[in-house]
């Protein structure tokens, strides 16, 4: 049985692909949506917005790997899926492509202190189970 990583009281429970992959103490989530403006023919101004596509920018902080020889290797990640869960929350994002990972090995203690990845799409809701 896999146990997760102890990152204090704040750990968010990270699936990659459906695979338990480790915890976070914390992560940081931002949407940003493409905008068209609307030009009219002799006007300063735009006469109207259009929405475009959405993006979803993550950031987890302070990530610790299961211990097992099946561990996931987030440089060779593309297109995944990455599942996040805090308590009975739970975030699917999905079209995943990471953009930046900085890594940190002190006194024989190996982890990852962030992960910044953007995503196609996401979908919310409640998890079946507790962390």
């Amino acid at each position: 049985m896999q146990t997760l990583p102890q990152t204090g009281s704040c750990a968010v429970r990270i699936e990659i692909n459906g695979r338990l992959a480790g915890a976070a103490e914390s992560f940081q989530a931002k949407a940003i949506q493409s905008v068209y403006p609307i030009e009219e023919v002799g006007s300063d101004l735009p006469a109207a917005a259009i929405p475009g596509q959405t993006l979803h920018r993550v950031t987890l902080k302070r990530i610790q790997l299961l211990e097992s020889d099946q561990r996931i290797d987030f440089y060779g990640l593309s297109d995944f899926t990455l599942t996040i869960q805090r308590g009975k929350e739970r975030v699917i994002y999905s079209g995943c492509e990471w953009d930046e990972i900085t890594e940190t090995i002190a006194a024989g203690h190996s982890f990852t202190d962030s992960m910044t990845f953007t995503a196609r799409s996401r979908i919310r809701g409640m998890a079946e189970r507790r962390i």
